[in-house]
């Protein structure tokens, strides 16, 4: 695996919009040379915030030993908020100014990865076209496509989508590309639903791929995803291969 620095750091320290985020940069970058750049969103908590270094246990348990072939920075924040909340999206744009303000950074490979509520934001800001990461990879994760649905509500939302007479919902994914993980042994998220969700945006031209992990593997292992998660990476470099063009459709499985 390519080595990579970690850094814990602090966005607008002193003041009542500071939060923590960890930042991976890869050893053999060139000075001045743009590097690819991967947003990693952590996964759920208990309580009215996250641990401080959420976000960094993520980045090292999951997503560098992923993604670590692509070369990218790798940046994972501690949610303020939900992710998909105003304030969780208002901590991002700012996090993302800064880091662009600092790294030289190629927006033309970009990828935008969660696990988890981290996830279903990878759903939520991809469908919108934020930020324009160039792909997306949600794990463990159902498309949440409103701002305010609650985890509680999450399954009612889901099946309005799945069960939509028109799939008008799918036009959102018409031009972004995703690699989405999920184990069909998820006791939290329900895999049917992310395979039907797939099946309908594969039936409709989205390009996107289904990564299947067996049942042997749980919601809260996450550092068994990284494999598919490694599988993600040798997508990414294809996608980023061919400008303008979507990923394959498809579906892989362990």
């Amino acid at each position: 695996m390519p080595a990579y620095t970690f850094e814990r750091r602090t966005l607008d320290p002193g003041s009542e919009r500071s939060f923590e985020y960890a930042l991976a940069l890869p050893e053999r970058r060139r000075p001045g040379r743009a590097l690819p750049l991967v947003l990693a969103l952590h996964y759920g908590w208990s309580g009215d915030a996250p641990p401080r270094g959420y976000g960094a246990s993520f980045l090292e348990r999951l997503v560098v030993p992923g993604l670590a072939a692509l070369d990218a920075v790798m940046v994972a924040p501690d949610a303020v908020a939900p992710w998909i909340a105003e304030e969780g999206e208002a901590g991002l744009e700012a996090l993302l100014s800064a880091l662009a303000a600092e790294l030289p950074l190629d927006r033309e490979r970009s990828v935008l990865t969660g696990f988890s509520l981290g996830g279903m934001a990878t759903w939520f800001f991809q469908a919108r076209r934020r930020w324009g990461f160039t792909s997306g990879i949600p794990i463990a994760a159902v498309p949440v496509l409103e701002r305010f649905v609650r985890p509680e509500t999450v399954r009612g939302h889901v099946a309005s989508l799945l069960e939509e007479p028109d799939g008008s919902w799918t036009e959102l994914f018409d031009d972004t590309p995703l690699y989405v993980i999920h184990s069909v042994g998820d006791e939290i998220v329900p895999y049917r639903a992310t395979e039907r969700a797939v099946e309908i945006l594969r039936e409709r031209g989205a390009p996107i791929e289904l990564r299947t992990i067996d049942r042997s593997v749980g919601h809260y292992e996450v550092g068994k995803y990284a494999g598919a998660l490694r599988d993600g990476a040798g997508w990414v470099r294809r996608v980023w291969k061919r400008p303008g063009a979507g990923a394959s459709g498809g579906r892989a499985s362990s």
